[in-house]
């Protein structure tokens, strides 16, 4: 089931994938008249988290692909309140989670990591639909990183650096809130994390996330 405010913008690709359907969604009115469903993937961000209030309640599965680091906490505790039934995966990461599965497998071959600093490279030309576009400056005004084994909630556009894309190109990145760093802070142990964004022309004519271990 496809589901949002604008379910006629769905019902054509409900239509070329089949066995599915278009359903009104408003995450600002209620959760609980949509069909009978076993899993929930939120794509759009949930701020006042009904979709996750609304698996609990129902014994639902759920993924969210949009959770920021400072959501987590209201969830865990939702959860503590009234545990899960099916399992509910907080998935906020860069790109799905290609930067980190990139920086944990280039960590894999050392026996000890002090520093994962990753660089997410965003084209402008790359479309995005309205959430993401005004998100941008959400994501990076209450950043989290780890230095010196600490974490730290800070304004990223305070705290950007440099990163050199070739030898005649070097853009300013700055930290972001996703679930990039505190996931490989647990995988890899390094004191020091950090994710960070940057915008300028692809190196590739496709999206590119480069990795620096």
């Amino acid at each position: 089931v496809l589901a949002g405010r604008n379910p006629a913008k769905g019902a054509a690709l409900a239509q070329e994938l089949g066995h599915a359907s278009a359903a009104h969604l408003d995450l600002e009115a209620t959760v609980d008249n949509l069909p009978s469903v076993d899993l929930f993937v939120a794509a759009l961000y949930d701020p006042a988290n009904l979709l996750v209030d609304a698996a609990l309640r129902h014994g639902i599965a759920h993924i969210g692909i949009t959770t920021k680091a400072d959501d987590v906490a209201p969830i865990a505790f939702a959860a503590l309140r009234s545990p899960p039934k099916r399992p509910i995966v907080l998935l906020g990461h860069c790109t799905a989670g290609a930067a980190t599965i990139t920086a944990q497998r280039a960590a894999e071959r050392f026996s000890r990591v002090d520093t994962v600093e990753l660089t997410a490279l965003f084209d402008v030309r790359d479309p995005v639909g309205p959430m993401t576009a005004s998100d941008a400056d959400m994501l990076i005004s209450r950043a989290i990183l780890r230095e010196g084994g600490k974490w730290k909630w800070l304004d990223g556009r305070e705290h950007g650096r440099q990163v050199r894309l070739s030898s005649d190109s070097v853009l300013e990145a700055y930290p972001t809130s996703m679930l990039d760093a505190p996931s490989l802070a647990a995988i890899t142990g390094a004191p020091n994390v950090r994710l960070d964004m940057a915008q300028g022309d692809s190196l590739l004519p496709w999206r590119r996330v480069a990795a620096n271990v």
